[in-house]
């Protein structure tokens, strides 16, 4: 977990032209057999965290009350909307691979690495909507919404597995059943850790008693050994990537298992 000043995202239009503070920005690679993918995920503040919600609330009847007496009726410029739905979430859906089989991931690619997402967005072919399940990016902003033309900036910092990011993309206010791009949105990401290779998830849904179908979840990687389930990832990372094994720790947590760099 990521967390400084600086980390922002600004949505253009919307009531607060100073942005938002980012409480959470990850950024690693998830390995598995077929290959390595990109995990980048940022959620924010309150929308309101700066000034506090009494006086974001407040601020926002007067506001509001403007606007509507102007006949804007627009949720993107109103207070209430956003106070409604308190905070962003953008994470991954479909990922963007790193590395595989043919072309090896290296750590130096991510010194100077630019590219584009959903830039045009997916279509559904049968009623040529948005094609939601092959979206890079699941998101929260005004509720359940979309976001995409995602233009994605990496830069070296000064630490070593350090990078700065920009990304700028478009958000459909989805939620409402708006599916076009009308609005934009700017993050600064300032020295964030690579954190490492996430490992699969093991967790798989076992049944206690078939005959009343109580289920449970059971940790699948319990059914091996430690140097077993090392092993693994490191195969998979040598299939994957051009990285020295000795510049790689193995670490167990509660969830999945991680190499992280030494």
């Amino acid at each position: 977990m990521n967390r400084k000043e600086g980390n922002r995202i600004w949505f253009k239009g919307n009531p607060w032209p100073n942005g938002h503070a980012l409480k959470e920005s990850r950024f690693y690679g998830v390995l598995s057999e077929e290959g390595i993918h990109l995990h980048l995920e940022i959620k924010t503040e309150d929308y309101y965290a700066d000034q506090g919600f009494e006086a974001a609330t407040e601020q926002a009847e007067e506001h509001d009350r403007k606007l509507e007496e102007e006949g804007v009726n627009d949720d993107w410029k109103m207070y209430g909307a956003w106070m409604n739905y308190h905070s962003c979430h953008i994470q991954p859906n479909k990922r963007v691979i790193l590395g595989n089989k043919e072309q090896p991931f290296r750590v130096d690619q991510l010194a100077n690495w630019s590219f584009q997402l959903d830039d045009p967005p997916p279509i559904e072919e049968t009623w040529k909507g948005l094609d939601f399940d092959n979206m890079y990016f699941h998101c929260y902003v005004l509720g359940h919404d979309a976001v995409a033309h995602h233009k994605i900036d990496i830069s070296s910092a000064e630490k070593p597995f350090h990078y700065h990011i920009d990304w700028k993309g478009k958000v459909a206010l989805a939620y409402f059943g708006d599916e076009e791009f009308r609005y934009t949105f700017t993050i600064h990401i300032r020295d964030i850790e690579f954190e490492g290779f996430d490992g699969q998830h093991r967790l798989d849904l076992r049944f206690k008693d078939e005959a009343k179908q109580q289920s449970y979840w059971y940790d699948t990687r319990l059914d091996r050994s430690m140097e077993e389930r090392e092993q693994e990832l490191r195969n998979w990372m040598a299939q994957h990537a051009h990285i020295p094994d000795d510049q790689l720790i193995f670490s167990p947590l509660e969830r999945s298992d991680w190499l992280r760099f030494i």
